[in-house]
């Protein structure tokens, strides 16, 4: 009997759109015991080999639905998408903004413009812990709304006292990662958007994307934000790299903190923190490459402490504080209490552990002012 190859894993609307092209084109040919049907293939024939071998003496006629380009017609695809704005223009934008040393100018304009467009108040908490975590992490948003609130823990760091981060067991390679939440000498700052975010969003039940068997009963994030995101950056934002046609949007906060470390010199904490692989120990790139992989690393102390823009480092290497009167443990002297973390974390009470609540809860009401 023959064998199929290798069976690979698609998302579970994937095979279903599949399964009905099926459907709604079958037909049988009792007679003549033919079977026809459309399948998504670029190269039907090897299917129907296998078919015919394994059930002969039907025979099996599969049609494509999958448009095949020739590489004329590709290269011509991507000359217009370039000459309208594509990969080069992002780049070249993207490259401005961090030479210009304009990230923290962009971040909080975008910030602005969730503030005053997003009526709806977990919307606005939603989309500003999109664009602030991806930037921070390096991440895709599929990671980000994929973490498992359940899977939150406080880690020791050299220069920061702890940070916090948690788990995302599915990612497209299926090799875990975690998303970091560490204090930044900033207004944007990750664990404030993480704070926002407990206090007006709910923990979402985990949604089924492929046949994957998981454990995982929340993820982070509902399914349909990534939508919402980028048509929201794309209806309301100004920004020019904003304007590129297919520009990114979601993905904007990974090419800029790639682009980051590259020209500041720190390109070899790229690849471990973004989960990039170019071969390469550096990205050379200031927009990463395309060969995305992930891959669960040991992320050095000397890179939070760089991103919290509490410590500058010095020619020999070492990392000392910018401000001797700014410490970034100086928002956690009081801890919150068990009624004010359930006021105002509701149903995250029941997923995330007390220990993660009280730590975000007790720095985001010395950071903003609400404790003296």
């Amino acid at each position: 009997m023959a064998t199929f190859s290798k069976l690979s894993e698609r998302k579970r609307s994937t095979f279903i759109k599949y399964s009905r092209e099926i459907r709604q084109s079958v037909q049988y040919d009792r007679e003549a015991q033919i079977v026809k049907f459309n399948y998504h293939l670029k190269r039907p024939h090897e299917l129907k080999d296998v078919l015919d071998k394994t059930f002969a003496p039907i025979v099996f006629e599969v049609s494509s639905t999958k448009k095949v380009e020739s590489m004329v017609e590709l290269a011509a695809k991507m000359d217009k998408v370039e000459g309208k704005g594509g990969h080069n223009a992002v780049a070249e934008e993207i490259t401005k903004i961090v030479r210009a040393d304009d990230i923290w100018t962009l971040l909080s304009g975008v910030e602005v413009t969730i503030q005053k467009r997003a009526f709806k108040r977990s919307l606005r908490a939603e989309l500003k812990y999109v664009l602030i975590t991806s930037f921070f992490n390096c991440s895709r948003h599929s990671d980000l709304k994929n973490a498992d609130p359940t899977k939150f823990e406080l880690v020791k760091n050299r220069y920061l006292n702890r940070v916090l981060r948690v788990l995302v067991c599915e990612t497209k390679t299926r090799k875990p990662r975690y998303i970091y939440f560490f204090p930044v000498n900033k207004k944007t700052d990750p664990l404030i958007a993480l704070h926002d975010l407990f206090s007006e969003a709910e923990p979402v039940p985990k949604s089924r994307a492929s046949h994957q068997k998981t454990d995982q009963e929340w993820q982070m994030l509902r399914d349909s934000l990534l939508t919402n995101y980028d048509r929201f950056i794309a209806t309301h934002a100004k920004q020019a790299v904003f304007g590129i046609k297919h520009g990114p949007k979601s993905h904007l906060g990974r090419h800029l903190m790639s682009s980051y470390l590259s020209h500041t010199n720190h390109g070899q904490w790229v690849s471990p923190f973004g989960n990039w692989s170019a071969g390469k120990d550096t990205v050379e790139s200031n927009v990463a490459r395309a060969k995305y992989v992930h891959i669960q690393a040991d992320i050095p102390d000397e890179l939070f402490a760089f991103l919290s823009q509490y410590y500058i480092q010095t020619p020999s290497g070492d990392f000392e504080l910018i401000d001797s009167s700014e410490q970034p443990t100086t928002f956690i002297n009081n801890l919150s209490t068990q009624e004010d973390i359930s006021k105002s974390y509701g149903t995250w009470t029941q997923v995330v552990g007390q220990d993660v609540l009280e730590y975000v809860h007790s720095y985001a009401m010395g950071k903003l002012g609400i404790r003296k």
